[in-house]
């Protein structure tokens, strides 16, 4: 039958061995953790980043159409501009009322003529602008997701920069179960070597012989059994201090010895 102190120094152990385990996977599910929520991050980042630069894109998509769409608005402006609103005070003829068809008819007709040339030279002008006006729009625009674009890739290295101190964070996750683990260990490994040594618990305690053990074991008797501890092992050493030369029973000579050159 084991010893109990040999029985509880393995069950410390194992019990350190399982602590020492369960931090190490606390420690490293916090780590995954932490690399799982800056992918999260930075996979939406990366999203809004492509929206940005999407939208960025489609301003250039039909844009033909889109400058027609920009002349048109063009010459129209023009156009107003051009034409008084009515019932203002530019809109009345200076010129006294003439009582003769022709010249009411050429009035007409030159007016109409000039109304003509006006609408023609603001549709020209609509034309001819509405190439730059439109890029110039689509530019500015750009710059804004330019700008846009460059603020998320700063939130992404930031974002970042940040992992590695969540990881030293996340490693630490299982410090409780590692010093609980170690303290088991060290404990465990205290009581397997006293048990093997032939230790009781009240004697490792200081405590003297237990009611179930004899700690007045003789060296002979623990020598032929292959069991001892360290104190038993000098027991019977002089109590005198004593000198090189006991143990030889004299002063080893070098010039007797036979490795002598």
């Amino acid at each position: 039958m084991c010893d109990p102190l040999t029985i509880a120094g393995a069950a410390l152990s194992a019990g350190g061995i399982a602590a020492n385990s369960i931090g190490a996977s606390q420690a490293a599910a916090a780590s995954s953790r932490a690399y799982a929520a800056e992918q999260a991050r930075q996979a939406q980042l990366r999203q809004e980043a492509a929206q940005v630069q999407q939208h960025s894109n489609s301003l250039y998509e039909g844009f033909a159409g889109k400058q027609q769409d920009r002349a048109a608005d063009l010459a129209s402006t023009l156009r107003s501009a051009q034409l008084p609103a009515q019932g203002s005070a530019s809109t009345t003829v200076e010129a006294p009322a003439s009582s003769s068809n022709i010249t009411t008819q050429g009035e007409a007709s030159q007016r109409a003529s000039a109304d003509a040339y006006a609408g023609q030279q603001a549709t020209a002008l609509g034309d001819l602008r509405s190439f730059g006006d439109l890029l110039g729009t689509n530019a500015l625009a750009q710059a804004r997701d330019a700008s846009q674009i460059g603020q998320i890739g700063n939130f992404m290295r930031g974002s970042a920069s940040v992992l590695p101190q969540e990881l030293n964070a996340a490693s630490h996750a299982g410090d409780t179960a590692k010093l609980f683990g170690g303290l088991a260990g060290g404990l465990g490994k205290v009581g397997i070597a006293a048990g093997i040594n032939g230790s009781t618990l009240g004697g490792l305690f200081g405590g003297g012989a237990s009611s179930g053990g004899n700690v007045s074991t003789s060296l002979p008797t623990m020598a032929a059994s292959g069991m001892g501890s360290i104190a038993n092992a000098y027991g019977n050493l002089p109590a005198a201090p004593m000198s090189i030369a006991q143990p030889f029973g004299a002063a080893p000579s070098f010039a007797s010895s036979p490795y002598r050159v």
